[in-house]
């Protein structure tokens, strides 16, 4: 089952001026022209980066299957066993770790002994009841 990320207008709205930012940097050293090489460098590392931060606006999801929790934001990827899943925090931001998400109070998910991971689906009472059905054994704090 494919859950894609929520979009909060904070983040859709930093990202957007970081990338109006980067265009308009660019767009000022190809201008100048002074440097040729800095000017190239500049328009490669700007474009890089507007890139990868589209990619992790648009391109984040979850994808939940009888055995693994799988997530991707742009180049992070990874997958979580689902009977290692102890505890979701249902609501809450996380402000360190990993945190392939695009919007706040989403889901803090706690497995293993020590690791935790936020996300952000659409539908976080959807996404807690499709968990739960998978695995009944979790315990879900709001």
């Amino acid at each position: 089952m494919l859950f894609k990320s929520r979009k909060d207008p904070l983040y859709t709205s930093i990202v957007g001026a970081i990338i109006a930012f980067l265009f308009f940097s660019t767009f000022y050293f190809i201008l100048e022209g002074n440097n040729v090489t800095a000017t190239i460098v500049t328009v490669v590392i700007n474009a890089a980066v507007g890139i990868l931060l589209t990619w992790m606006l648009m391109g984040t999801s979850y994808i939940m299957n009888k055995e693994y929790l799988r997530y991707k934001a742009g180049p992070i990827k990874g997958k979580i066993a689902l009977d290692s899943i102890r505890q979701v925090k249902v609501g809450k931001t996380l402000y360190v770790g990993l945190k392939p998400a695009t919007a706040r109070n989403g889901i803090v998910i706690y497995y293993n002994k020590y690791d935790e991971i936020y996300i952000s689906p659409k539908s976080n009472s959807h996404f807690v009841e499709e968990l739960k059905k998978l695995n009944p054994s979790i315990e879900v704090l709001d």
